[in-house]
């Protein structure tokens, strides 16, 4: 006999693994099951921001080995909740949830020949050892490439910052930077 009507049924509170019955329009609309929690990571909101600065700016150093924020001032690309100020990004997504993101910061840098210039992300004032990238500058003044990636949870309103230190008590200039936030 037909199918009684869906209302009918009882109702539960879904786990990961509970299935829902589709039809898969890549496969002629044929009857599968998928798991809720296939559902909601295909379905979340993806949040994202491209923060830049082609500035450049001097990060004063004034004692070797020791983290000081980069002083940058990011402009905002394409973004959808977070945003750029200053020398921050920030989760200020609607409806205001803890975002798993993703970073990934590339920076254009100069200092002084042979120094060792060292960066990580800071997530609203705690440092993510995870992040930790070095670079050696390969001679005064020249141009080298630093570049670090991390995930991290991001609460509603928290912030992630660069924090960067040098072997020598030599200021670094950041020429160009690219810090990109997505959600995953």
């Amino acid at each position: 006999g037909p199918m009684p009507k869906i209302s009918t049924y009882g109702t539960v509170t879904p786990s990961p693994s509970d299935l829902i019955v589709v039809s898969d329009a890549n496969d002629s609309n044929a009857t599968k099951n998928i798991t809720v929690g296939s559902l909601s990571s295909a379905t979340a909101p993806t949040y994202y921001i491209d923060a830049y600065s082609n500035t450049a700016a001097t990060t004063t150093i004034s004692s070797a080995g020791t983290y000081v924020d980069l002083n940058v001032a990011l402009s905002t690309g394409l973004s959808d909740g977070y945003s750029a100020s200053n020398n921050l990004v920030t989760n200020t997504n609607t409806p205001q949830t803890t975002l798993l993101s993703q970073v990934t910061v590339a920076m254009t840098l100069s200092t002084g020949n042979n120094n060792v210039v060292t960066t990580l992300l800071s997530n609203n004032g705690v440092d993510i050892v995870a992040s930790t990238q070095d670079s050696t500058a390969p001679g005064a003044g020249d141009d080298f490439i630093l570049t670090m990636t991390c995930i991290t949870n991001l609460l509603y309103n928290q912030a992630l910052k660069v924090r960067i230190k040098n072997s020598a008590a030599t200021d670094v200039i950041c020429k160009h930077v690219n810090f990109v936030v997505h959600s995953i």
